[in-house]
């Protein structure tokens, strides 16, 4: 990769920015922060590119991919969506969630069904006044692994990766590991994870508390994040986020990652926490955090999937960086599914004429 840079530097010293760039390019000390780039190349090699995506395209053919789905391949209000759309037009059906199957019964004939087409035909959310919101291509949703010539190879938000195999197997080990919350929390039925907590808080008062939306300040009056979005009775910090691609997922984990820190280190951090939590709730002795042991924090996914979670395996290696920092923290950790109910995830509106 070409190095880039714009300095003001004399002909005669040249020489030293030179080898201190150099010294830079063979310095390692980026594996201890991130330890996976070096398992993790993108494909920009075109003819690699087309093979994976005339396997990608067979595979949808004849329903022989086992780990390929659709997600939303950013950060949206789900409080504004009604639904999703795979073709324009009012009278098309809109969908609750992005579902790869929905989307394959759209197409009338399979033969239709390249790459070009895959990059051509959109997917939108649907706004509350029935307008498209968000468009995306259907191949820049589309995650897939896929297996080609030894190598394991990663398409997300549009583009392939080729990863290590060893690196692959390890992040797996880690993900199958990685406790699972030991009791199911109630079905998604809502419209938006906001409803969602705002409901569950409500019809079980005295097993969760509300956090959701509640800011505290952090490191600045203008800086400020949420302590969760459920404070369980057992001191579990429960995040919630609808399943949706790498980069959205790792917003959740980040999330988890920085209020924990906050919560550890931070007296008036924890003294803030307390203020929003009702009686019954709060913590003891807001002043000492002596056990975070204590505390679990939860990342819990809303997925419409009827099998076990699955995450894309970019949203394991972030989710198994932000469980290792927690663990030092002293935090448990833990993965949780919300189950969407079935009638919604199978349910598709018409507008009416």
């Amino acid at each position: 990769m070409p190095l880039h840079a714009a300095v003001r530097v004399e002909l005669g010293d040249l020489d030293e920015l030179l080898d201190n760039y150099l010294g830079l390019f063979n310095d390692d000390i980026y594996r201890s922060t991130f330890p996976w780039v070096d398992h993790i190349a993108e494909v920009s090699n075109q003819v690699t590119v087309a093979s994976l995506d005339e396997l990608l395209v067979h595979g949808l053919k004849t329903e022989g991919l086992t780990r390929c789905w659709l997600a939303v391949p950013e950060i949206i209000e789900w409080a504004n969506i009604k639904g999703f759309r795979y073709k324009s037009g009012s009278r098309e059906p809109q969908y609750p969630d992005l579902h790869l199957p929905d989307f394959i019964r759209t197409i009338e004939d399979k033969d239709f069904l390249t790459p070009d087409f895959l990059r051509k035909r959109c997917a939108a959310s649907i706004d509350l006044s029935d307008h498209p919101q968000h468009r995306w291509s259907v191949y820049q949703c589309l995650y897939c692994e896929i297996e080609h010539n030894g190598d394991s190879y990663l398409l997300t938000s549009g583009k392939w990766y080729r990863v290590s195999r060893d690196f692959v197997e390890s992040i797996n080990r880690f993900f199958k590991t990685l406790p699972r919350f030991p009791e199911p929390l109630p079905e998604y039925t809502d419209a938006a994870e906001c409803s969602y907590c705002q409901r569950v808080a409500a019809e079980l008062p005295q097993k969760f508390a509300l956090m959701d939306q509640k800011t505290i300040p952090i490191g600045g009056a203008h800086s400020k994040i949420e302590f969760c979005d459920l404070y369980s009775k057992n001191h579990d910090i429960i995040h919630i986020k609808r399943y949706a691609a790498s980069s959205v997922m790792s917003h959740l984990f980040s999330q988890g990652v920085v209020s924990g820190e906050a919560f550890r280190s931070d007296q008036a951090f924890r003294k803030a926490v307390n203020a929003h939590l009702p009686p019954g709730f709060q913590i003891p002795t807001p002043e000492c955090m002596s056990d975070p042991s204590a505390y679990q924090v939860v990342f819990a996914v809303v997925s419409d999937e009827p099998a076990d979670l699955t995450l894309p395996f970019f949203s394991k290696v972030n989710l198994k960086h932000a469980a290792t920092r927690l663990l030092a923290y002293g935090y448990r950790t833990a993965l949780a599914k919300i189950q969407v109910a079935d009638r919604v995830a199978k349910t598709k509106r018409y507008k009416s004429r």
